[in-house]
């Protein structure tokens, strides 16, 4: 799903997420309109909802969803702090404001987060960290907040990397990590907390409490000569959009620490199963190929690995993958794969 030119339905910027309901229809949350669109088993385009704003119906910043049974769209609006309910054509069922717990937490404005399908919302927030010369330790806050708002839970800042502040305002992020990645489960295991420097998931109970660790014995990636010259190549973009110099945003990506490998772990997403898929880090940004793939108990269960080109991970059905792919001019395309279990 998704054109070059054509009916603006179709036009995507920035897919926030994707589900897939149990008629085949594909519901995308397109995240520079704030719309959600919703699409025939066979791609057509059926019914748009929703804008920037601050009515029921509107959203303001980084909003994203979940697929509540039988066909109930969850949406988590962290710039209204509210979560909203909606059927498949648009009608809004109910809506609750979380304002005062989301003062609480000091979190969930942030961009980072999960919402599952029983309305419970994790957020990782970037909190500012300590500065020398305008190198910056990131960390983020993690908050959790489940039984339709009414419990909350703080569970601390942990590190994020580093970020160098350049006087116009534009901030760099190092790709090279060390970063927390974190996951929002079924009870009992309901955070997972990934650490930085190793292959490990720590499994916490919604309190705060730790109750499984799982580790493998998965090696890292070193930094090597050629992932720099990769992460170079990237410069020229940001460049363009700041309105530097090469030259300048060379100098100010040099000054970003660079560890000796990268970060094990890549991404972590639950599928429709509750099955928990483990991303590995590769060399390249925003890739991921190799899942390593375990019950909810935390056994083992598969590797599987997906080809190099097809795209970002929205959703992973029972017999099915949905993902955001790019063409060569950056269009974003929602694609739906098949997905074969043989032996799994």
């Amino acid at each position: 799903i998704g054109e070059r030119d054509g009916e603006s339905p179709y036009l995507f910027s920035r897919v926030r997420s994707a589900v897939r309901v149990s008629d085949g229809r594909i519901v995308v949350l397109e995240g520079e309109s704030l719309e959600i669109r919703v699409f025939g088993p066979d791609g057509a385009h059926h019914v748009s909802f929703g804008r920037r704003g601050d009515g029921p119906l509107e959203f303001e910043s980084w909003p994203n969803m979940a697929l509540a049974p039988p066909d109930t769209l969850v949406v988590w609006d962290p710039g209204h702090g509210r979560l909203s309910w909606f059927d498949l054509e648009g009608s809004l069922l109910k809506q609750r404001s979380f304002l005062t717990t989301v003062a609480k937490l000091r979190a969930l404005r942030g961009p980072f987060w999960s919402v599952r399908r029983d309305g419970s919302v994790l957020a990782i927030s970037p909190v500012s960290g300590t500065t020398r010369d305008g190198l910056y330790d990131e960390v983020r806050r993690i908050g959790l907040i489940e039984d339709g708002g009414e419990t909350s839970h703080d569970f601390g800042i942990f590190p994020a990397g580093e970020r160098f502040g350049h006087p116009i305002g534009l901030i760099f992020s190092s790709w090279f990590g060390p970063f927390v990645k974190g996951a929002l489960g079924p009870p009992p295991n309901r955070v997972l907390l990934s650490a930085p420097e190793k292959w490990e998931i720590r499994f916490f109970s919604s309190e705060g409490l730790l109750r499984r660790i799982l580790r493998a014995p998965v090696p890292r990636i070193p930094v090597t000569t050629e992932i720099r010259t990769a992460r170079s190549n990237d410069i020229e973009d940001i460049a363009l959009q700041a309105g530097l110099t090469s030259g300048e945003a060379a100098r100010i990506d040099a000054q970003m620490p660079v560890p000796d490998s990268l970060p094990a772990i890549e991404e972590m997403m639950w599928d429709q199963l509750d099955n928990l898929w483990v991303g590995r880090r590769t060399a390249e940004l925003n890739k991921t190929e190799h899942f390593d793939v375990f019950d909810v108990t935390g056994r083992w269960l598969s590797t599987v690995h997906f080809p190099s080109d097809l795209g970002s991970i929205r959703e992973i059905g029972e017999d099915y993958v949905l993902a955001v792919w790019w063409d060569e001019l950056w269009v974003p395309y929602v694609r739906l794969y098949r997905l074969e279990k043989p032996g799994f």
